[in-house]
């Protein structure tokens, strides 16, 4: 007699090392506070082991080169131009699945960075910087709204490579302007895959990033 065993398969997803995060770059314990005003809008859960989440509910310290994980389920972020969702206290670096962000129960259901919403997301003291960002994905993200990502990564950025949005063929009005500006680090940068280029959608998205350097581009544009 042949004996078989069954098992059953459960598909889990995201994988818990996708999840949204920030890393404590420093060498020391790190603090991070969320807008108060802000988190009404959203249904933010944080995480130091991707087991154990938690409704944030106050400041929160990270351990030195620690990871602090987020995800949410509300389908939005910021909601205005001007909206600075973090605030940081030490050098930090990013990373993880973008969509997360958003709706972490469907993230292939999220194929749009909603207007403004991380529009200018992060306030630094201390002269902390953004050091890394090269495990950010955006993957199946195909469209930034109105500002979507205006000034995301311009602010005390030291970082040599910009995300990859190939993914991304439709921009609302002004949804990469300054999304890199001043870092003087980047040499390498995705353009949106779109077909005509307008500059109102990205106006000062390479603004005084690195002399030379490398943009990557659809094959459709000159």
């Amino acid at each position: 007699m042949i004996k078989r065993n069954y098992y059953k398969i459960v598909r889990v997803f995201p994988d818990p090392s996708s999840y949204f995060y920030i890393k404590n770059e420093s060498m020391s314990e790190s603090q991070i506070m969320f807008r108060s005003d802000w988190l009404p809008t959203v249904n933010l859960e944080y995480s130091f082991d991707k087991v154990n989440w938690k409704s944030y509910n106050g400041n929160l310290y990270i351990p030195a080169d620690g990871y602090i994980y987020l995800r949410n389920t509300s389908g939005t972020f910021g909601t205005s131009e001007y909206d600075s969702i973090f605030l940081l206290y030490d050098n930090f670096s990013i990373g993880g699945d973008i969509r997360t962000l958003f709706n972490y129960t469907d993230v292939e259901s999220v194929t749009k960075i909603p207007d403004y919403s991380l529009s200018f997301p992060f306030v630094c003291f201390n002269d902390c910087k953004c050091i890394d960002i090269s495990n950010l994905s955006f993957r199946g993200i195909t469209e930034i709204g109105n500002y979507g990502l205006q000034n995301t990564f311009s602010a005390n950025s030291t970082f040599t490579k910009g995300v990859d949005l190939r993914d991304v063929t439709t921009l609302g009005e002004g949804a990469l302007n300054n999304l890199y500006s001043g870092n003087s680090n980047l040499k390498e940068a995705y353009a949106p895959n779109v077909s005509t280029w307008d500059v109102s959608k990205t106006e000062y998205w390479l603004d005084g990033v690195a002399p030379t350097g490398v943009v990557y581009k659809p094959s459709t544009l000159t």
